[in-house]
């Protein structure tokens, strides 16, 4: 592209006697020159400020300093009609930039350098490479007597090998990132690496770092730079750069096809002795601001315990971003827990469930299939409070039904970054459930009632059942009050839930009444709201236009036995209580309430 627009240059000399062969380079003298190039980050935006400084042969600067501005968003700039006594400069670029791997203009501003032989209509291009060079060139040049293009092409191999990159391309400041050259797909490939999803201040902060170390023996001996490298170089999305760079130059009204790079990039990972820190870009602590155990950190295991009700506890799904410049996560978990086979015939599996605490912050969620629940949030802080639950077995082939096994639970998590279709990390997790749930020294597989603490085995009818669990350890017979019971369920999420498919149908509650006689009554109760019209028989919405639901259950004179039993919180969104006869609050939960036997009663 030719550039043929004159602009305003400011200029100082305050080098006198610079026309000293001795301290200028010799006959080198140069009169009426122009210079023109692109700056690049991505490009660098329209008006951003371009400085040339003069260097005598030592490489300082003489004092004569020349003055531009880009020209337009493609990073152009032009020096025209000026003077040397010198053909050394120094150029520097400060401004904002387009930011390819974002896709978007940069919030502050950064400055890249060069150092180039001046002569009459030389294009001279900064970039990435050139800055990181530089400090090295001046260093080659001023102890080891090489010339200034020897020293540019040692330098410029110094750097590419910090990135596992061996090719021999064209100098550096011939580099554009909207041409198509193996070069230029090198300073795509560098260029992206370094920018990550780093802030300006934290993507200077690496530059200067990496050119310090750097300097003086070409070698990157910080441990801690090569990880910061390669801990964002793996969450590079290729496609997406691509795209950012063409649809950039489209809206400029320019068509370009960039390189391929993403090989460039593959081969660092692949190939680098740097150690991978995913917490360099987004952290998983190890536990969330609530207490729980962060199933995210990597560092807690793959094993996780139910460390506080048995089959069902609280964990936390927390990540936090490193930097807020253009991350986005989408966590995937998949139930893969393998269920027992060896059930009798009146036995019943109680599926594995995660449940949703509404106390979040971050995150959104949805079930778009059975067993499968995706987390997405672009927000800096993110933490949810997860209520799992492992797999229990229920045998209905008694009088009173029980919980007769309990298994663990298993989910396969998979990380993606930045809308990308592959996950950067996979994960297999397991929830485990005590071996002797209830603690009595008998474990669960040999235990003739496993939730309840009976370590002698009594089996008076020898059923197989233990006496614990058939005569009022794991049921729940009591000989109730009669009366009306007043059940209040709360809609913590407000969205006008009721009772479905996946909350146990339209009678999430079932109380199974037992006369004097031994017949039994199935009595139910369901959850409404005012969101839409609802089908539950004897359900009254809340009459604050909420979401909250009020239900009598009334439970007859000569009552033997009453049985209430949950059929589970789904969605995690329903906090409930229940009210007796005696005008006591009997029971309580929060929400996440499993299935199974509910401990009411009010005698």
């Amino acid at each position: 592209m030719f550039l043929g627009l004159s602009l305003i240059l400011g200029c100082s000399d305050d080098s006198e006697g610079d026309n000293d062969s001795a301290n200028t380079g010799g006959n080198n003298a140069l009169d009426g020159v122009n210079i023109s190039g692109y700056a690049q980050k991505g490009p660098f935006l329209n008006g951003s400020s371009v400085i040339l400084s003069e260097l005598n042969e030592s490489l300082t600067q003489t004092g004569s300093t020349f003055t531009s501005q880009i020209i337009d968003n493609t990073g152009a700039f032009e020096i025209t009609g000026i003077s040397l006594v010198s053909n050394y400069a120094a150029l520097r670029v400060d401004g904002y930039y387009f930011n390819e791997v974002c896709g978007e203009q940069s919030s502050s501003q950064i400055t890249l350098n060069a150092i180039s032989v001046i002569s009459d209509d030389r294009n001279i291009n900064i970039n990435v490479l050139t800055h990181l060079e530089k400090a090295r060139v001046e260093y080659l040049m001023t102890n080891n007597t090489l010339t200034i293009d020897e020293a540019k092409s040692q330098a410029q191999s110094e750097v590419l090998a910090i990135f596992n990159i061996s090719e021999s391309i064209e100098s550096s400041e011939n580099l554009d990132v909207s041409n198509q050259t193996v070069g230029d797909a090198v300073l795509i490939a560098v260029s992206s690496i370094l920018q990550g999803f780093r802030s300006e201040s934290e993507y200077s902060e690496l530059m200067a770092n990496i050119i310090t170390d750097i300097r003086t023996d070409g070698e990157l001996s910080s441990s801690s730079l090569g990880s910061q490298l390669i801990s964002q170089a793996v969450l590079l999305n290729a496609n997406d750069i691509s795209s950012n760079l063409e649809n950039r130059y489209e809206s400029l009204g320019i068509n370009i096809s960039v390189p391929e790079f993403e090989s460039h990039i593959t081969n660092f990972i692949n190939n680098s002795e740097y150690t991978l820190d995913n917490s360099l870009a987004i952290d998983y602590p190890e536990y969330g601001g609530q207490g729980f155990p962060n199933i995210l950190n990597s560092q807690n295991g793959n094993d996780f315990d139910m460390w506080s009700n048995y089959y069902m506890c609280e964990f936390s799904l927390t990540a936090n971003f490193n930097s807020d410049n253009c991350t986005k996560i989408k966590v995937v978990m998949t139930d893969i827990t393998v269920p027992p086979s060896n059930l009798s015939e009146s036995e019943v599996l109680q599926q594995p469930y995660i449940s949703i605490d509404t106390a979040q912050n971050g995150w959104d969620w949805s079930f778009p299939s059975v067993g499968v629940v995706v987390f997405e949030t672009n927000d800096t802080t993110n933490e949810m409070p997860l209520i799992i639950q492992t797999g229990y077995v229920i045998d209905y082939g008694f009088e009173d039904s029980i919980e007769s096994g309990y298994y663990d639970s298993s989910y396969r998590v998979e990380y993606f970054f930045n809308d990308s279709d592959t996950p950067y990390s996979v994960r297999e997790i397991n929830f485990i459930t005590p071996i002797d749930f209830d603690g009595d020294g008998i474990i669960n597989l040999e235990d003739n009632c496993v939730g309840v603490s009976n370590p002698n085995q009594e089996d008076s009818d020898g059923d197989g059942v233990g006496d614990a669990c058939e005569d009022g350890g794991n049921d729940n017979d009591c000989l109730p009050a009669p009366g009306d019971y007043t059940i209040t369920m709360v809609d913590t999420y407000g969205d006008g839930w009721q009772s479905d498919s996946n909350n146990g149908g339209t009678n999430p509650i079932t109380i199974e009444v037992e006369d004097a006689d031994g017949n039994i009554t199935s009595l139910y109760a369901g959850m409404c709201s005012n969101a839409e019209p609802f089908t539950v028989d004897s359900c009254e919405p809340s009459s604050d236009g909420g979401f909250n639901a009020v239900q009598v259950v009334t439970i007859p004179e000569g009552t033997l036995a009453a049985n209430w039993y949950f059929a589970g919180d789904y969605w995690g969104e329903i906090e409930m209580s229940i009210t007796g006869p005696s005008g006591n609050v009997i029971f309580s939960a929060g929400t996440g309430l499993a299935s199974g036997l509910m401990p009411v009663c009010d005698d």
